[in-house]
């Protein structure tokens, strides 16, 4: 008995100070930790860019300042021909500065948080969901949200300059160029989703990732930490 409480107490701190994606299944999130999941966890983050400045430092934050983000990678998930739907509402704030949010979106556990917040009480059943969830990825794909109206609607001239100034960088490996570049929303509040090759694999022993492009003449670069985007044991990219 002596050591059984010990070890209960250990086990039972261990699950308290675990973060939610961890401690529990998708099916049993909140409303609150699905939104948390798709804005600011290990593979998704909120930074601040100026035009024509370098955004989002490694360990950039922002107040999320849109609406609840219900985004799909449209029928097939990542990797497919689909249309990017998005209700967020991208700010402007002051001196010309927008936040945008950069998510994973073919990692499991944002695509967990998607089904959540689209099916809610049904995630768990729903056959659309369970697709959306166990759908195989061909890509990695990075969602770039937050925009202000009119960015990545440039045509075949701005996806052209998206195609050639947008990459996924890790230090002492050549950078890895984005294969697709598909944009959705609406004029106001577009969205911009990156599909990048897994034939060049991404390993826990790489440290840390850093996706960047170019909006015209905004920046956007960002770093994430690989050893925090394991989930299950796995890295989720």
């Amino acid at each position: 008995m002596k050591k059984f409480v010990p070890q209960f107490l250990a086990a039972a701190i261990c699950l308290w100070a675990a973060d939610f994606w961890q401690a529990k299944p998708f099916t049993d999130w909140s409303d609150k930790e699905a939104q948390k999941m798709e804005t600011n966890s290990p593979w998704s983050k909120q930074i601040a860019v100026s035009a024509g400045a370098v955004g989002g430092p490694d360990t950039g934050r922002a107040k999320r300042s849109g609406g609840d983000l219900d985004s799909t990678l449209g029928s097939g998930g990542a990797g497919q021909h689909g249309q990017v739907q998005d209700l967020s509402g991208g700010a402007t704030v002051a001196n010309g500065t927008v936040i945008l949010t950069l998510s994973w979106r073919t990692a499991l556990p944002v695509r967990e948080a998607v089904a959540k917040t689209k099916y809610g009480a049904e995630a768990g059943t729903s056959a659309e969901a369970k697709k959306m969830v166990d759908e195989e990825q061909k890509y990695y794909g990075v969602l770039v949200s937050g925009l202000p109206g009119g960015s990545g609607r440039g045509g075949e001239r701005m996806r052209d300059a998206l195609l050639k100034n947008t990459t996924l960088s890790v230090k002492g490996k050549d950078p890895i160029a984005v294969s697709d570049v598909q944009s959705g929303g609406n004029e106001q509040k577009p969205v911009v989703l990156f599909l990048f090759p897994r034939t060049a694999p991404i390993s826990v022993d790489d440290k840390e990732v850093e996706f960047s492009t170019r909006f015209g003449s905004m920046i956007v670069r960002q770093k994430f930490h690989l050893k925090d985007m394991v989930f299950s044991g796995k890295l989720e990219l």
